[in-house]
């Protein structure tokens, strides 16, 4: 068959244009992989450049974005395909300080900035609560209540969830302060699981006794040593919402206690630390036949110990656990070394000697991604997620320092509460301080409170970290 010119050239245009299309498409096939890998190809000189991604928030307003002094067109939230090498950055906004921070991009990774927290420049503080002595406060886990000490049976119980501060007398009634004694001493206040009750640590003559109060309904508080003859040395709540079990360590041994059932039993002994968490009780232990080693164990929902490893033994000793992406992990402190296990429940991997620092406190965030180690003045906070430790100091002893939120630390050194980020960076004085309380912020970092004042003065203070 003939086929004529003018049939044949739409046909050879037709297929030359499926071969620029297919072209086309396998070019662009090709670049969106590789872009996606973090790899790309500069047109001037045909080199091979890896990038990495940056995903940049901020809260509580949108921040203008500088990278290596250069201003970037658009403002946070964002995202930078940036080539390997060394980045400065800086996010602004009007009426709050500059967040900064120095960063590396080695490969084709992401790096995730999306937790800076822009502090106003002038903070609005207000006092909301007179305080009578120098007191002792507790915020419940949900960082909606704060309940505050104004005598050895005499509290404010706050609502710092709001815009305003509200807050009400909570007192223990007559005859359990009478049974409690008159020359008793509040040490310490801890919120249980659920929020609605506390856990009040008194010292008496030359023991300690438990109060349980109701937050609701304080005329329904109860004095435990009156429950159940404990005479324990330390004591603490099921953190598994169980308001009724409770752990406590007498003469090293380690019991369970039912306030329900008014049972206690031994479930551990040459015990030297203990903290529960979840269905867990961890415990660091001190057999005689091991006197140069301490063992670290973990008992769950009531059933066997389970060694999970072992430290070399100390004078005193610390320990705490969190699950981190489903995976279990415990830090075990003897003093002068911290050490991390990981996945404890499954497959137990070598234990790291993550720290330098001698673990004055040692503390999880509340998602358990970072543990904090500080002697008060060195800081040490090692990230799960990339195996990286981050090394700080403060200008001068801290009088405490713990975890605000998941992403900083906050504690009062040089009667100023200081935030910082958990990598050292952005460190900002917020509000003058004069007690080792340490500060506590309301649900979403809206407001920070503290204690401030001298001898029979103090004062509840709130310090916005919103520009109104």
């Amino acid at each position: 068959m003939h086929t004529s010119p003018n049939e044949l050239r739409p046909r050879l245009l037709r297929y030359f244009s499926y071969i620029l299309i297919g072209l086309f498409v396998a070019g662009g096939t090709f670049y969106l992989t590789n872009y996606a890998r973090g790899i790309l190809i500069n047109p001037r000189t045909g080199d091979v450049v890896e990038t990495g991604l940056v995903v940049i928030q901020s809260t509580p307003v949108s921040g203008s974005i500088k990278i290596n002094g250069s201003d970037i067109e658009e403002s946070t939230p964002n995202r930078q395909v940036l080539p390997t090498g060394s980045y400065s950055i800086e996010l602004s906004a009007d009426k709050y300080r500059t967040w900064s921070k120095d960063f590396m991009i080695t490969g084709t990774e992401l790096i995730w900035l999306d937790y800076p927290l822009l502090i106003p420049q002038e903070i609005n503080t207000a006092n909301v609560v007179d305080l009578n002595e120098k007191p002792i406060f507790a915020a419940s886990n949900n960082r909606r209540w704060l309940l505050t000490s104004q005598s050895s049976g005499s509290f404010e119980l706050s609502r710092i969830d709001q815009e305003t501060t509200t807050s009400e007398a909570l007192n223990l009634t007559d005859s359990l302060m009478e049974s409690l004694g008159k020359d008793s001493k509040l040490l310490n206040l801890t919120f249980s699981s659920d929020d609605r009750y506390i856990l009040a640590e008194y010292a008496v003559g030359k023991g300690i006794k438990f109060v349980r109060i109701d937050r609701q309904n304080s005329e329904e508080s109860i004095l435990i040593d009156e429950e159940i003859d404990t005479g324990f040395d330390e004591l603490t709540f099921d953190s598994d919402r169980n308001i009724n079990n409770l752990y406590g360590i007498k003469g090293k041994r380690l019991y369970q206690i039912n306030l329900a059932d008014l049972e206690v039993t031994e479930i551990a002994h040459s015990v030297e630390a203990f903290y529960s968490y979840q269905d867990y009780v961890f415990t660091i232990q001190t057999p005689d036949e091991k006197y140069d080693q301490a063992s670290v164990s973990y008992i769950q929902d009531g059933g066997d110990e389970k060694v999970i490893g072992e430290i070399p033994s100390s004078k005193s000793y610390e320990i705490s656990a969190r699950k981190f992406d489903n995976i279990l992990s415990v830090a075990a402190s003897n003093k002068s070394d911290v050490y991390i296990f990981k996945n404890v429940e499954n497959i137990l991997k070598p234990k790291p000697k993550i720290s330098k620092t001698r673990a004055k406190t040692m503390e999880f965030t509340s998602n358990g991604r970072f543990v904090m180690i500080t002697d008060g003045k060195d800081v040490e906070v090692f990230d799960q997620e990339i195996n990286r430790r981050f090394d700080f100091e403060f200008s001068k002893q801290a009088t405490r320092v713990v975890w605000l939120d998941n992403f900083r630390l906050v504690g009062t050194v040089d009667s100023q509460v200081k935030l910082v980020d958990f990598d050292g960076y952005n460190q900002h004085n917020i509000v003058k301080a004069s007690t080792a309380v340490a500060p506590i912020a309301n649900r979403d970092n809206e407001s920070i409170f503290s204690i401030s004042g001298a001898k029979d003065n103090y004062v509840l203070q709130r310090s916005k970290l919103r520009v109104d």
